[in-house]
């Protein structure tokens, strides 16, 4: 049964990861805005500067921070319902998200860069 648990808050782990990956594309964009004082013009330039590559580079970085809060407080869950080795539980759960991200990133690459290309 303690199997299925932590199936199950693995899973849950990595769905909250993902959740978080909207605000913080959001965030970035915010960023770039700020830092760059991004104009409708500046905002244009940049987009078509990147090739869709790039895109996706920039995706999986962004991607990094949430699946890093996520992964701590994962140890801390992993520690609350005494599973054992949670900082090993909490490691892995960060290294099955970059799989993950990793493997949805080349599955679909050519649709994602055929799409972003048309944006272009």
């Amino acid at each position: 049964m303690k199997i299925v648990g932590l199936l199950a808050l693995l899973l849950g782990l990595q769905l909250a990861a993902s959740l978080l990956l909207v605000p913080a594309l959001l965030g970035a964009f915010w960023v770039k805005k700020k830092v760059c004082r991004m104009d409708g013009e500046k905002w244009e330039a940049y987009f078509r500067r990147i090739r869709p590559g790039g895109w996706l580079l920039r995706l999986f970085a962004v991607f990094l921070p949430p699946l890093l809060l996520v992964s701590g407080g994962g140890y801390f869950l992993f520690r609350a319902f005494s599973f054992p080795h949670p900082l090993g539980l909490a490691a892995f759960t960060f290294c099955l998200g970059l799989a993950r991200a990793a493997w949805k990133i080349l599955r679909y690459r050519p649709e994602l860069a055929a799409k972003l290309e048309r944006l272009r």
